[in-house]
């Protein structure tokens, strides 16, 4: 039977009772494991060799991407190679369908900007579509909560303009 006086004293003076102090314990090693578990999951997608290549070569892609765009269609091919190991890297090692939808969407719209007559070729100089994938991946990765705001802010904008471009086909062909 607990006293009731005690009880209310021990809440005025802030100390926990034995079942609150066992529930306090467990969540902090839940938390300390959840940690642990980020920790090992980032230690693995560092090492691996595709997130190692990708990080240190977004420069490079880009440089190749703008050289490559000002050979019409072929170039826009060529660099949706480098869109495509991004996209793998994000679906396939880091795992995560906003990462991945929010690659995807900065990838398309490199393409489309490369698309463009003259004026796509000078763009894809100015956009840096892999080293905007590199900052998004690398920040995923690093539980940084910016590059976390910025792929749900990316993919909730794209799943709107997709859902506005499917609504937009349908009441076409409808």
């Amino acid at each position: 039977m607990v006293n009731r006086r005690r009880e209310d004293k021990r809440k005025d003076l802030g100390l926990a009772s034995e079942k609150e102090r066992k529930k306090i314990e467990k969540d902090i090693q839940s938390a300390q494991k959840e940690v642990d578990r980020h920790a090992k999951r980032r230690g693995e997608i560092e090492s691996h060799s595709l997130y190692r290549f990708v990080i240190k070569g977004a420069f490079f892609f880009d440089i190749l991407d703008g050289f490559s765009g000002l050979v019409e269609f072929v170039g826009d091919a060529f660099s949706s190679v480098f869109h495509l190991i991004n996209l793998y890297l994000s679906i396939f090692v880091v795992k995560s369908v906003r990462l991945s939808f929010a690659v995807l969407i900065i990838s398309a719209i490199d393409l489309l900007i490369g698309l463009i007559p003259f004026a796509g070729s000078i763009l894809d100089f100015v956009f840096c579509s892999s080293i905007i994938n590199r900052q998004l991946i690398r920040g995923w990765v690093e539980n940084d909560p910016t590059a976390h705001s910025r792929v749900n802010k990316i993919a909730a904008i794209g799943a709107i303009v997709v859902a506005g471009l499917v609504g937009l086909v349908w009441h076409l062909t409808s």
